[in-house]
């Protein structure tokens, strides 16, 4: 599959579902806490945008770069996600005032706020037809009991566009 055709799927799927559960799996001592984030943007070049609420320490005491992982779900959908990669703390000004104005649609980025981007490095897309009857549901239940469904579990190994060679 095309680098641009993985792209397109995968932004349309998270913008779908928008809301996930942020996680900064490092191992230092002093990590962001887990969060439920709305995400603003997913770029061209692999980069989830969000804001999340300042912790209580100092964000220039916590890791600028950070192994991150977010859990995209939401009822009554047929999929859900989830986005492994490198989180970055957006701590330049200049680089916050260039967000700023290539959206000025999306809300200020207050005082109480961190601007948080993560370069989506692997995406695993969990698919689920969704039982209407009754009797589908109770096949549906039978069969996952031994394992006998198609799991509908897609993954992407995702390389940004800046990395990869010609």
């Amino acid at each position: 599959m095309r680098q641009e055709n993985t792209i397109r799927i995968i932004q349309d799927k998270i913008l779908d579902l928008r809301t996930a559960l942020f996680y900064d799996v490092s191992e230092s001592v002093l990590h962001l806490p887990p969060t439920v984030v709305h995400t603003l943007d997913v770029d061209e070049a692999g980069q989830l945008w969000f804001v999340m609420t300042k912790p209580g320490q100092r964000v220039s005491e916590f890791d600028s770069t950070f192994p991150a992982q977010l859990n995209y779900f939401r009822k009554n959908t047929t999929h859900s996600m989830q986005v492994a990669g490198r989180g970055y703390i957006v701590r330049d000004p200049e680089e916050l005032y260039n967000w700023m104005m290539l959206h000025p649609e999306l809300p200020e980025i207050g005082e109480e706020s961190i601007l948080i981007k993560v370069t989506i490095s692997k995406v695993e897309i969990q698919e689920w037809v969704a039982a209407t009857s009754m009797l589908e549901k109770t096949i549906h239940t039978f069969l996952s009991w031994f394992n006998m469904l198609d799991s509908g579990k897609t993954v992407f190994e995702f390389q940004p566009v800046y990395y990869q060679s010609a």
